[in-house]
């Protein structure tokens, strides 16, 4: 009975013992249970393939794949290997062969290593280094703090205004006039309203903007 991976899936002691691998250094070992954690078990890859790998490699494993798509949901073979390395400080690559066909070039890191290229960060290191440069989420939403009258026709806005009671009070003039006229009020940030303010219609006057008072 083979050990498995820590995830319970076959990979460096199904390949020492299947396909006859006696020479397999620790690199090795780790790489070839990556690959079976990915696949769910090596012998789903290629058996000639695999014999053709240098197991005992302690810098530079290449495998090559050949025909395989990847992607980051449903059947999510990319983010699973991107996570993996990560996960296990192993630097991995990802390049063309030939027509529809890969080669996974693997390399051995540490977490926390000083020197650059030792290093490889964890997953959470990964997750902070990228907001720290893509700031955006799907779950963020701007701050609803201006009210804007927008034109129905080009549907740039005519009027806008910081939502502090005080200042919405003393526009309620402005804002029934504006109502009553078929505008459409719209709750949204002041720099977007700002950005939209500016009626390309010729339609009535426009209401100089009440946003000093934003903060």
């Amino acid at each position: 009975m083979y050990k498995g991976t820590a995830a319970g899936y076959m990979g460096a002691e199904w390949v020492r013992a299947s396909l006859r691998v006696g020479d397999m250094s620790e690199f090795g070992a780790r790489v070839a249970d990556l690959l079976g954690d990915l696949f769910q078990g090596i012998y789903h890859l290629d058996s000639d393939k695999l014999l053709k790998v240098d197991w005992s490699s302690t810098h530079h494993i290449e495998f090559a794949l050949g025909w395989k798509s990847m992607s980051t949901f449903d059947d999510s073979l990319l983010t699973h290997l991107v996570l993996l390395a990560h996960q296990r400080a192993i630097r991995v690559e990802i390049s063309g062969r030939t027509h529809h066909f890969l080669t996974l070039r693997f390399h051995p890191r540490e977490h926390g290593h000083e020197e650059w290229y030792r290093y490889h960060p964890t997953i959470e290191e990964a997750v902070r280094q990228f907001n720290k440069v893509y700031r955006y989420s799907g779950d963020d939403k701007p701050e609803r703090n201006a009210l804007m009258a927008r034109c129905p026709v080009c549907g740039r806005a005519v009027f806008i205004s910081t939502t502090e009671r005080r200042v919405i009070l003393d526009s309620n003039d402005d804002i029934l006039d504006l109502l009553l006229d078929g505008y459409d009020l719209v709750f949204t940030d002041v720099e977007t309203a700002r950005s939209l303010f500016g009626c390309e219609c010729e339609k009535t006057d426009q209401v100089e903007p009440a946003v000093e008072e934003a903060s």
